[in-house]
């Protein structure tokens, strides 16, 4: 799978309910893996036991977990779980029928000494054939090689920061200001008093530069 080596193939089977059976969650959250998922595999581990690379500061290991799916996408949440759930850095295959798609999330751990982790947002391929989906593990360690194959999935069109922490933040920060500017804009065209919309106009003119200025910083020197 992903054209990875060999060695680092895996292959055991993940039961749903692993996932859940010891979280208090509503029982439709625990119904969307019964409706969203047909199987989760543990594809691949990428790790200095498995392939000759140094292990990074933060990322020690690099799962692959293939999601075959019994519809084309996943509820954001459902991921969310199951990350949590696995204490190492994560790569989704999500499968449907021939098709799939890669998704990869910036995940940190809570506290420096603790096991625990949060992921800030996630990143999607476009879905294609499953035969050629491929990643190439470019890095000098395991650090570099999840940033670089996390980048990659960051929208073209939006700005990176030479460190990924901040890229990230930025990203959230563009992501609030779109929403920002798409609910004044709603709201100026749903205003009827022509005073209110020239204020709206002008709250909107603002937060659109805001974006512009947003969008136009500086990309990353180089990675390695």
């Amino acid at each position: 799978m992903l054209n990875l080596p060999k060695s680092t193939k895996y292959g055991k089977k993940i039961p749903k309910t692993k996932f859940y059976q010891n979280l208090n969650l509503p029982n439709k959250v625990k119904q969307q893996f019964v409706d969203e998922i047909e199987t989760i595999i543990w594809q691949n581990k990428i790790s200095p036991d498995t392939i000759s690379i140094s292990p990074g500061e933060e990322v020690t290991e690099i799962e692959v977990i293939e999601i075959r799916l019994h519809q084309k996408g996943i509820s954001k949440n459902i991921l969310e779980i199951i990350d949590r759930g696995i204490p190492y850095h994560i790569i989704f295959v999500l499968t449907f029928k021939v098709m799939a798609q890669i998704g990869i999330g910036y995940k940190e751990k809570i506290k420096k000494k603790d096991d625990k982790y949060r992921v800030e947002r996630y990143y999607f391929s476009e879905w294609a054939s499953s035969d050629g989906l491929t990643i190439e593990l470019n890095g000098l360690n395991l650090d570099r090689i999840y940033e670089n194959l996390l980048r990659q999935y960051i929208p073209e069109e939006r700005p990176q920061l030479k460190d990924l922490k901040d890229t990230i933040a930025l990203q959230k920060e563009i992501e609030k200001q779109n929403a920002f500017c798409d609910a004044l804009e709603k709201k100026m065209k749903s205003e009827k008093q022509f005073n209110v919309q020239v204020i709206l106009n002008h709250e909107l003119k603002e937060a659109r530069r805001k974006l512009e200025n947003m969008t136009s910083e500086n990309t990353p020197d180089g990675k390695n």
